[in-house]
């Protein structure tokens, strides 16, 4: 059984540690990512670098707060997916609680950090929102860049 959708309660906050991709947004920041998995939705990069920079800023602050925000949310990107002839792909939308904000992903996050040589305290966990959590989980996925994730923790932790 599926749970209540996920509901971001501050959804547009830009992160420092990503400034560089606010400039020109030809990459998806970390809050545009996270709505698109709060919608269920996959929008490849080739059709977010087709869309004008008016409607990335537009698809950036578009609320993801309430379940019709959502609904709205995914209209548009529908839409303006279909406006360049790159459809969007329908995946499962996270459900509450959400997969970055979980035990074992906060472990990861902790252990990645640790290897590192950077902390992040259980407790400072908690207090994050779920954007932040979510920041956090997808810098610090096997793979990523460590400096990327250090930048994150000096900034969120």
């Amino acid at each position: 059984m599926l749970g209540e959708p996920v509901l971001l309660t501050s959804p547009s906050g830009a992160f420092a540690f990503e400034a560089e991709l606010y400039e020109t947004l030809e990459f998806m920041p970390l809050p545009m990512r996270c709505r698109l998995d709060v919608a269920g939705l996959k929008l490849s990069l080739a059709a977010w670098q087709l869309l004008a920079r008016e409607e990335r800023e537009a698809l950036c602050a578009h609320p993801v707060e309430s379940a019709n925000d959502i609904v709205r949310f995914v209209a548009r990107v529908t839409e303006d997916a279909a406006a360049v002839d790159r459809p969007v792909t329908a995946l499962a939308p996270e459900t509450s609680p959400p997969s970055w904000s979980c035990d074992a992903t906060r472990d990861a996050v902790i252990a990645r950090a640790q290897s590192l040589g950077a902390r992040l305290e259980p407790a400072r966990w908690e207090a994050l929102t779920d954007l932040q959590r979510y920041a956090l989980a997808k810098v610090s996925a096997p793979g990523k860049r460590d400096d990327r994730l250090l930048a994150a923790l000096a900034e969120l932790a």
